[in-house]
């Protein structure tokens, strides 16, 4: 028995580490290769903030990112200090608009290349069938009595709806709809009831959750508006050379398998978005959503930028996503690669130790092939990656306060802090012109963000159609929202256009009069007089409103 027990005993204690062994846990990593996103030692060099892309919390867990090896194996014998510059080749691709509109002027003609009948009779056929789901699975609420098919036109109204709520914030919903002359909104009432935007909203739906099965991704429920806006994103407009690699955040702190929490960004609990923008205009030409499946950061880099290998674009990324095997992986794709890069992902062991003797403005290297491996010391040491880039140094147009001097920066952190900056740009207009709203379905907060992000898009083509047009982004929001709203490019029979200029009741809910007619008076007390039961002034108001609004 005792030896038995013992034999358990350390069965159990073999088998621990393997089980247990993951990031969420307090056990020590035995293996090399582990992945240390949360190992932020020696990584002081770097002038990123993404250097801890995820970490878990103590309430729930939360998703962690899958990444390559931070040690990559390097030999001295393969990096020399002679400074040979890449011989750079041209750039393959066409930049510009493929898919022109009938107006290139016309604000709603280059909305539609992004916006097109398919999406909303999309919209329409889910947002349908998702409520007759419902219908038959659960008992009928009152607000669904009085249900009418919904069209291309309400869909439309209602995302315009949405956007203006972006353009005037307010508390509550209602508030939207109110009466109160100090706080009402005349165009809301005008262009739809509160009770038709509450239904849409109730039974906004984009896919059908009769064809979910095990196989499913977890991002079935939005996957066809993703590969919609994806296929324009990526079909109507070809981006520059340069591009930028980055991430972003669809806010959600709500319990979620893949829900990520980022401690150094402003938008801490949401779901990851890998995003490749254009590096001076911020166009977003493709994104993936990080849900957790565990695959590695690499294989998530070269599909995210899968559609712009093999032309020669020029990639700038941070010290997250760069490694000298992924410099070597991209250029045997025909892709250049630019930025910072932590000291274990790739840097050999005379570099590392150089960098601690450094002082302020000096520059050490280390290149292997088209590869090149910079420090540079200014307030801190700056350590780069480039296949682009060789080692001289450029002026920065800026003037030091206390000497005089001109400024002076290796070229390749020059350049990387001008191209740097794509993903940053769509950031600031989506955080100017929000339109995501409150919900307790993260699948609407997705779409939302993918709609901002279409528009945006949208604004872009514009500029490039229209450089003499100097439009601001809420003058073009306007222009989409009022081309919505509006009745002119409906089919069907055409309706009275909504006047924009003069308030007039349209959809609102309009109050009964405060004192009812003799007759209707007389014919409701009666009515009820039948049954032995009175009735006094107010009911008789409230039997009138309903049947006035009936």
């Amino acid at each position: 028995m005792p030896s038995l027990r013992k034999r358990k005993e350390t069965n159990e204690t073999d088998t621990l580490p393997k089980v247990f062994n993951d990031n969420l846990s307090d056990i020590p990593s035995e293996i090399e290769d582990a992945d240390d996103c949360f190992d932020n030692s020696g990584d002081n060099s770097t002038d990123s903030t993404n250097s801890e892309i995820i970490r878990p919390v103590r309430k729930h867990k939360v998703a962690v990112l899958s990444s390559d090896s931070d040690t990559d194996e390097t030999t001295d014998n393969c990096w020399s200090e002679i400074d040979t510059p890449p011989r750079l080749q041209m750039f393959e691709g066409h930049a510009g608009v493929t898919t022109f509109p009938s107006q290139c002027d016309s604000v709603p003609s280059v909305t539609i290349l992004f916006f097109g009948d398919e999406l909303f009779e999309m919209l329409c056929k889910e947002l349908s069938n998702y409520n007759d789901q419902t219908t038959m699975k659960h008992k009928t609420p009152s607000r669904t009595l009085k249900w009418s098919p919904v069209t291309q036109k309400d869909i439309k109204k209602f995302l315009g709806l949405i956007i203006l709520m972006g353009q005037t914030r307010k508390d509550s919903l209602k508030d939207y709809w109110s009466t109160d002359p100090l706080i009402c909104t005349p165009i809301f009432p005008q262009t739809m009831s509160r009770h038709r935007f509450e239904q849409i909203w109730t039974f906004w739906h984009f896919n059908d959750n009769a064809k979910m099965d095990s196989r499913s991704g977890r991002l079935f429920k939005i996957q066809p508006v993703l590969d919609y806006f994806l296929h324009k994103f990526r079909t109507i407009y070809k981006p520059k050379q340069q591009l930028s690699l980055d991430e972003g955040m669809i806010p959600w702190r709500r319990h979620l398998k893949f829900r990520t929490y980022n401690p150094v960004k402003i938008t801490k609990y949401g779901l990851l978005v890998w995003m490749v923008c254009e590096s001076d205009t911020g166009y977003i030409c493709n994104m993936e959503i990080y849900t957790a499946e565990g695959r590695k950061l690499q294989e998530t880099v070269l599909s995210v930028l899968g559609p712009y290998l093999g032309i020669w674009h020029h990639i700038y990324q941070d010290n997250y996503y760069n490694a000298t095997s992924t410099a070597e992986l991209l250029l045997q794709n025909k892709t250049r690669v630019c930025g910072t890069i932590r000291e274990r992902r790739g840097l050999p062991p005379n570099l590392k130790m150089k960098t601690s003797r450094m002082k302020k403005g000096d520059i050490i290297f280390s290149r292997k092939g088209d590869i090149l491996l910079l420090a540079w010391k200014d307030k801190r040491v700056v350590q780069m990656i480039s296949t682009i880039h060789d080692t001289s140094v450029s002026t920065t147009g800026k003037k030091n306060r206390k000497t005089g001097e001109n400024i002076v920066k290796p070229t390749c952190i020059k350049e990387y802090n001008a191209h740097m900056k794509g993903v940053d740009h769509a950031d600031q207009f989506f955080s100017c012109c929000s339109i995501l709203r409150k919900t307790m379905k993260w699948t609407k907060k997705v779409v939302l963000y993918l709609i901002n992000c279409g528009l945006f898009n949208s604004f872009r083509v514009y500029n490039v159609l229209n450089p003499q047009a100097k439009m601001k982004y809420k003058q073009f929001l306007l222009s989409v929202v009022r081309d919505w709203i509006t009745d002119d490019n409906n089919e069907g029979s055409p309706e009275p256009e909504t006047n924009l200029s003069s308030p007039s009741p349209g959809g609102a809910r309009r109050a009964p009069p405060k004192d009812l007619p003799k007759r209707l008076s007389v014919w409701y007390r009666a009515k009820f007089m039948q049954f032995g039961v009175r009735i006094d002034k107010g009911q008789l108001c409230y039997l009138f409103e309903l049947q006035f609004l009936n």
